[in-house]
Order: structure tokens, then sequence, then C-alpha cells
């Protein structure tokens, strides 16, 4: 790391880096992952969001090196982490200047690959998972190979090297892939990408014999395989060393089973989501639920293919949309295929999604799996492959935007110019409006969601005025603020080992955490200047929060504890204490360790001895024991009631917990041992110590992990999340609707004064749809804040009456009833989406949850967590007219026509995007 001597100041740094941090994406190039935090208290340092021309202090600390060890399990990339949240990316330039100047690691970098239809740019971030079997003559499938290899890799690319591992002839050799539940060949010309494989897919590498395949496809009535677990590297760093070890898998007819590695240990193992369970049963699921009852149409899981609930989600919701599958499961929709449309996705969508619909209403299975839907998903829209996690909303509006472009019925779209009122009318205004729009967008989309609103804008300066009609497919309503926010802190003793207790305090939005730990005080009668208030991340501390700095450090899905008790005095160690568990890996004999359970602070005197430390420690973590009963002075038995040391030895490790304080990673060291004797105590630089559990202790002779989870709830934590008083889908619906101020980068430009003006906007009701959709603006977005609203908002369940919003009489009453919810829960970038539906069969509510359909009771639908609205409304059947698709006029739309939008059926259109 460089000299600070010679370090640029904080906003050369910053001048720096912005100029290389929007570096464009280029195939091929390499970014590099950092950690979220540490990039935003670097943000902090320089002042990264902050006007240049700014004078006042800055308090913010220079962040120490980039660790990204807390990223990483076991050298590979965390599951699930999310960008943005957990971790940020950076082009080289950018990560080559940081670490030259800070110093860090271990690094962790990624290649841009192109991927979609349109050949979109992506970081792959995430490699994917295949499992590749072996199948000779008719032998059972009695190998197979676990690997990570990237989607633009090639069939050709994946058979060579398994052909290369399995001392196998590429020439004799071909690919079968586990795809929508079938088996498939494969094209060696294809990417995977291509080839439609995901994440965690089955493939089979077929052998001739006798210089023949054989016919039928490969099943997977194997009972037993051989494990090879590896990593490919990419086709240009492909290298001839491979180096691996082999491990006996033995599968029950049920798809689950154990391996055992050399040493003879056996581990449980079972397939993702029981997804691949009893193969001879189309594809591995049950007619029957776990009570052996037959099935209801439209009950029906969606396996998660990796980060999936958002589609899941808005897939649910969409499937319980009477008017909208019925005419799928009718087939009509192969009528009306345009595949002509340049902003279709030529039929495609349409195609997979009825396919996907036909088989959750067929009433043959419990649980299907999405996989061509999402393939040809990435396909058309790049943003959605790979397997982020995304916004069930988002996926709502391209999928609507898609299944009509894909549907619509007018072939040849005219050119139409959206006029102003120029004090005409509304109602003629309005009905020419939706005319022209009529005239480009026909389809069951727009006949069953889309409706219309009216927008008025006013001129500041000129007093000009203008009204315009526009199509909607969706109300986005915000929520009204909530000036306080509620935060969960752990408080724990760090001297008695005693049960930590969970808090719930509310602090304003714009609070510094000095405001927060009074709060804690005075909840839990514990002197504020008592408690060290710390930010916990994947079970260790990943700093200590400073007073000064405001709580919306604290994200909704962080941990936040607080360490009180003994005597902070200055010069005694303040030591961070870690607890680890034994893994073998079934590849290898070496023995790694995991994190596990919540860290703790030690304040330890400088005359304290290496045996006063364990002794210190087992009073913290012997209640995690079945030995409670033991005193200071005994030491635990083992199985054989012989006297041995602690259940656990205690290691100096980095702050990571990952490696060595004192030779790193020098021949792989964990952790040196601290001596049970009676020399000083001596901490490390990073001083940090891990709880090593012992084999025994760690399993359930001695160790009982349901400890690890005790958390004794105070009644304050027990509080529901706020409720704000009096807040109703309505109140949101008038916010929606009050007239407001455009900002300065939203600015209308006035044909009066001929320049953009700050004018006023105000929005109505003026068609509704018969499917209403509404989405509950929870996320908020700002130049330097994120957050996530949790605010209950009541919503009714039947007879939302919308008439006193709505500025024209309706041809029929608009009173909804709902029937749909999609549910996020959790934080910011991460979470996890279900949904709530009512079958139009049975008139019954159920909960989605990925894979599980079950039944619940209409009163458990509404909660905080309640996204995006789906109400019906009363009265209005969609039966839509089928025109002739080479029509170039449109057919009128029935009384009943819908008010949706999409982000590309406008009313003013240029003649270049007609067809």
């Amino acid at each position: 790391m460089t000299n600070s001597t010679t370090e640029p100041p904080p906003e050369k740094q910053k001048e720096d880096i912005k100029r290389v941090i929007n570096t464009a994406l280029k195939e091929g190039d390499t970014w590099y992952i950092i950690p979220y935090k540490w990039w935003q208290q670097w943000k902090e340092y320089v002042r990264y969001d902050e006007d240049d021309t700014s004078n006042a202090p800055n308090s913010s600390q220079r962040p120490g090196p980039i660790n990204n060890s807390d990223l990483l399990e076991s050298d590979k990339l965390r599951t699930e982490l999310m960008e943005g949240s957990d971790y940020y990316l950076l082009p080289s330039p950018a990560w080559v200047y940081l670490m030259n100047r800070y110093g860090g690691g271990p690094e962790i970098p990624r290649k841009v690959i192109r991927v979609g239809m349109s050949h979109q740019m992506q970081v792959e971030v995430y490699l994917m998972k295949i499992y590749v079997y072996k199948r000779q003559n008719n032998l059972p499938l009695n190998e197979r190979i676990d690997l990570e290899i990237s989607r633009s890799a090639t069939v050709k690319y994946l058979r060579h090297c398994v052909c290369e591992k399995l001392w196998m002839p590429p020439h004799k050799t071909r690919l079968w892939g586990e795809i929508d539940e079938k088996m498939r060949l494969l094209n060696g010309d294809d990417t995977l990408e291509d080839a439609r494989l995901i994440d965690e897919n089955r493939v089979v590498i077929d052998l001739m014999f006798n210089e023949h395949f054989l016919d039928q496809p490969p099943t997977f009535d194997a009972t037993v395989t051989t494990t090879l677990p590896y990593t490919f590297p990419t086709r240009e760093d492909a290298q001839d060393d491979y180096s691996y070890t082999k491990t006996v898998t033995t599968y029950s007819s049920n798809g689950a089973g154990s391996s055992s590695s050399g040493n003879g240990t056996s581990h449980a193992y079972s397939t993702r989501n029981n997804s691949y369970m009893n193969s001879s049963n189309g594809g591995g699921y049950s007619s029957y639920n776990s009570y052996g009852s037959s099935i209801q149409k439209g009950v029906i899981g969606l396996n998660n293919l990796g980060n999936t609930c958002f589609m899941n989600s808005a897939l649910q919701c969409l499937s319980n949309t009477a008017a909208l599958t019925q005419y799928f499961l009718a087939e009509k929709y192969k009528n009306e295929i345009n595949r002509d449309n340049p902003l279709g996705m030529q039929g495609k969508i349409a195609e997979h999604y009825g396919e996907l619909i036909k088989r959750m209403w067929d009433g043959k299975s419990g649980c299907v799996s999405p996989t061509d839907f999402k393939w040809v998903l990435g396909k058309f829209a790049p943003q959605f492959s790979g397997y982020r996690q995304h916004d069930s909303q988002e996926l709502l509006a391209f999928l609507l935007d898609g299944l009509h472009e894909d549907l619509n019925r007018v072939i040849n779209k005219p050119y139409v110019e959206s006029k102003e009122s120029d004090g005409r009318p509304d109602q003629i205004v309005a009905a020419e409006s939706w005319d022209n729009h009529l005239r480009r967008n026909q389809s069951i989309i727009v006949d069953i969601f889309m409706g219309q609103l009216k927008s008025t804008l006013v001129c500041p300066d000129c007093n000009k005025v203008s009204v315009t009609f526009d199509p909607f497919m969706y109300l986005g309503l915000p929520l009204p603020l909530v000036q306080e926010r509620r935060i969960e802190v752990v408080v724990a003793n760090v001297t008695t080992g005693e049960v930590p207790v969970k808090y719930g305090v509310k602090v304003a939005k714009k609070a510094k955490l000095s405001d927060l730990r009074t709060a804690v005080s005075e909840v839990s009668g514990i002197p504020a200047k008592d408690l060290i208030m710390t930010d916990v991340c994947f079970n260790r501390i990943y700093s200590f929060l400073e007073d000064s700095k405001g709580v919306s450090l604290i994200r909704d899905t962080d941990l936040t504890v607080a360490y009180y008790g003994g005597d902070f005095e200055e010069g005694n160690y303040v030591i961070q204490v870690l607890q680890r568990k034994p893994e073998r890996s079934s590849y290898s004999s070496y023995t790694n360790y995991s994190l596990m359970g919540l860290p703790f602070v030690l304040n330890i005197p400088k005359t304290t001895t290496n045996l006063a430390v364990y002794k210190m420690v087992w009073k913290m973590v012997a209640r995690l024991t079945d030995m409670k009963n033991q005193t200071d002075g005994d030491h635990p038995m083992d199985g054989n009631d012989q006297p041995t040391e602690y259940p656990f030895s205690l290691r100096r490790v980095a702050r990571s917990g990952t490696s060595c304080d004192i030779c790193g990673y020098v021949g792989r060291c964990q952790g040196c041992a601290v001596p049970f004797d009676d020399e000083l105590f001596v901490p490390t630089k990073d001083a940090t110590l891990s709880v090593d559990w012992h084999p025994i202790a760690a399993g359930t002779t001695v160790f009982d992990d349901r400890h690890q989870k005790e958390v004794e709830l105070h009644p304050s934590a027990k509080e529901e999340h706020e409720i704000a008083a009096g807040v109703t889908i309505k109140d949101c619906l008038e916010l929606f609707l009050t007239k407001e101020k455009l900002g300065p980068d939203d600015a209308w430009y006035c044909p009066e004064c001929k320049d953009f003006k700050q004018a006023t906007k105000q929005l109505d009701l003026w068609k509704l749809p018969s499917v209403l959709v509404v989405h509950l603006k929870r996320f908020q977005y700002s130049r330097w804040s994120r957050d996530k609203l949790d605010t209950f908002v009541e919503f009714p369940m039947k007879e939302l009456n919308l008439t006193p919003y709505v500025k024209t009489p309706q041809s029929i009453p608009p009173i909804y009833d709902l029937f749909a919810i999609s549910n996020h829960s959790g934080g910011l970038g991460g979470g996890h989406y279900t949904a709530y539906a009512k079958n139009f069969i049975d008139d019954k509510w159920y909960s989605f949850n990925d894979s599980s359909a079950n039944e619940v009771g209409d009163r458990s639908v509404a909660s905080s967590a309640a996204y995006v609205l789906f109400y019906q409304k009363r009265g209005q059947e969609v039966v839509p007219q089928t025109p002739s698709p080479n029509s170039a006029s449109p057919t009128p739309a029935p009384a009943s026509t819908s008010n949706g939008t999409s982000s590309h059926t406008t009313t003013t259109t240029s003649e270049s995007d007609s067809n």
C-alpha cells in the first residue's frame, strides 16, 4: 500500500475515480467485486456525492483495506449477494487505483460477456453450475461432474472439458441437456445460454457403444454416482492441469442420498427444491399434495431457478387473472400472434407464456420449473438473464408489454399525432386520444389491463394549460412518508454469557447513531455510555458504529448488536471473538472452518493469562452446550467421561475469521492456537480470536446449535412494524392525484414560452380497466439514499369503490375486488418475493412461495409486505374480440375496455417505428 505521505488527498481521489468509474462494458474486459459497505465508506471519505464547492469540514475517517473475505465462503463468492447492497463492481482501472492506495483483497475478478438477443454487455458475477453425468451403453449414470462455467462458453467447449476429465474421446460423445423436464440433444455450436441451460442444470454425456449411440434419451434412474467437483476456466484461460478428488454419492429412490468421502464420514444430500425427485413421474412432480389429496388446477408451485422468486411471484398473480388465463388455455393467442411487430418478441414471449400457463393449470403436478420461460425472458430482456434478484413489478411491466406487442392485432400501425386540447371539451379530447391509441394497439392486454389518465400541465409564467390523455397499464401509487424508522438492536452482555435480548426502537429517519444508542439505553435501562454499537455481518463484527454517523447507514437487513458489561478501561484489550465449526470437504482431506453464531467482544486486562482467557470465553459460550452446570474450575468431559480440555480451541485469526492473523495464508493456516497455559495473553494486530468448536462438540453430543439462535424478545421487539394511522390505499391514491410542481430534471417544454418550465402537474383518473393493477411504491431512491417503506397500507379485500376519483361517468361502476398480491419481505437489494392469489375455480385464497402452494384464510393476506395489488372490476367479464390479424384498422374495443399502459405504447409516435 502506498505510503500515506504520497497518497492523493480525498478530493483528488474523487476526481481520479470519477474519471474512470463510468467505463463502458466491453466483452472480455475484467471488472472487480468489492464490498458495498467499503465503497460507501470511501464515498463518504472523499465526499463523492457532494458539491465540489462545499467547504464544510469532513469528519469521515479514511477507510481501511478493501476486505473481500466477507463476500467469500470456502474461497467462492457467497450465493445470493446483491449488487448495490452487498457488493459493488469496479472497472479494472478503478480497482487498481484503489488497491494501490488502500490494499486489501483477495481480488474477485469477473469477465464481461454478451447476453440476450440484443447481445447486451453484462458482468458475469456468478458462473453457471452444471451437473454432468456419464452414460455408457445401458449402464446406470455412474459418474457425475459438478462444475462452474461461463454461460458464454459453447456446448462444444463444455464437452471438451468433460471429455478431458473423464478420459473420453470427444468425437465419440454427445451431450444431452435436461431442459423443461425433457432430455434434449445439445448443439455443439450453441452457447450454454443459447442451449437453454440454466443454473444447476443436469447434462448427460453420451459415449458411443459399438460405434453407435443409443437410440433412447438418457433417464435419471441411476443409483450410484461418482462426483468430481471443480471449476472450469474460461476458454481463454483453459489449462491442462486439473486436480480433483472423487466422492461417492448414493441416491435413494426419492432423490435424496448420502455421500461419503475417504474418511468414511457420511453427509446428507438432497437436490434443490426436490425438483429432481422420481423422474419417472412427469419430471418428478406428484399429482397429489403432501396430504395425498388431488391438486386443484392452478394451485401449483414454481421452482426457484436461482433468485427467481420475483418472477414466480409475478407469474402467480397473472396466472390467477381469470380472463387472461382463460384466453391462453383456450389457445386463442395462437391466432393472434404478431411475428412481424418490430416492438414485439417474434411471438416467443406469448408462446412460452402460453405453454407455461397450460402446465400450471393441467392439474397433473404440484410444482413445475419455468425453465423455458426464464430462458426466453433472458433472451429478449437481458436485464432478467442470469440469476440476480430483480423487482416483481418491473418484470410484470415488461411481461405485459411483451405479451401486448406479441399479440397486437394491428399489423400495419398507422402514424398518429396527438393534439393539444386547445380548449376543446375533455370528452372529445379523451375519445380522440383513446381512438388514436387503439389505431396502433389492440390486444388481450389492452382489453383487460389498459386505462386512461388525464394529465394537466400549467406553465408558472404564462399560465399556458396543456391537457393530454394517456394510457396506463398500472397505477404506481406513492406512500405517505413516515418520518420515523424502527430499528431492531440485539443487546448482549460481554461478561455473563446470558441470552442476548432483542429490542425494537424508533428513531427519526435522519437521526445520528448517538440517538440510536440513547433510544436503546432508554428501553433497556443500560447506560448509553456502556453500550458499544456494532454492525454484525456474516457472523463477524463488520464495523464499530460511530456516534457521528447517521442511522441511514444501517440497512433493514443488517444485524445491529450493542455490547455491554465490564469496565472498558483505557489500556485493556478489546477483543472480537468469532465462532467457527469444522467442515471437512468431501473432496479433500483438509478441514475448513466456517463462521457461525453471534460474535462477541471481551474486555481483557493486560495481566490476564491464556488460561484465564479460555475461562472467560467458556463463561460466554457454556450456554451453547448441554454442559451448563460446569463450574469455572471444571473441564467438560467427552463421551467416555475422560477429563479433557474445553470443547473448543482458541485461535488468533484475522478480522475476517478466515485466515491466521500471524502467518496469513502460509501453509493454509486458519489461525495459530492460543496456548492453554499460564503465560500472559498477548493479542495480535487484528485483536480477533476464534472459538473453534471441536468436531465432537459441534455435533449433537455436546454442542446444541439451536442455542445459537436463541434471542430473548423484549416486548418492544414483538410489536409489528409501524402502522401509520389512517394510511389506506385511498390515501395513497389521493397523494398520487395531488397537484405537484415538476422538478428541474422533469421540466416541461412550454410551447408559448419556448423554454423548459417547472410546471404544475395534475393527474386524474379518466377510464378504468377491467383488471386494475396497483403498484405500492415502497422503494424510494434519491441521489444520496435508498430506502424501503414498510408502512402497512390498508386495502379492502372487497368493494374498492373508486367512483369519487374518476372524472367521467363509467359504463360500469368502478367497484373492485382483490384477487392477487405480489409481496416483498426484507430490505433493499434483496429480500424475498411471494404471492397470495384467489383461485377463480374454487374461489379460495392460496399462498405461493416458490415451489410451495398452500390454502390460506383471506384474513391472512393483508400485510406490510404487500407490494403489487390486483383488483377485478365487478360485473365486467372481458370477452376479447378476435378481428382478422391482417386488418390495419382497429376493431372497436368493448365498452368494458380497461386502462393500461406500457412504456412504449404512447399516443405520439414517429413513422420510423411503425411498420
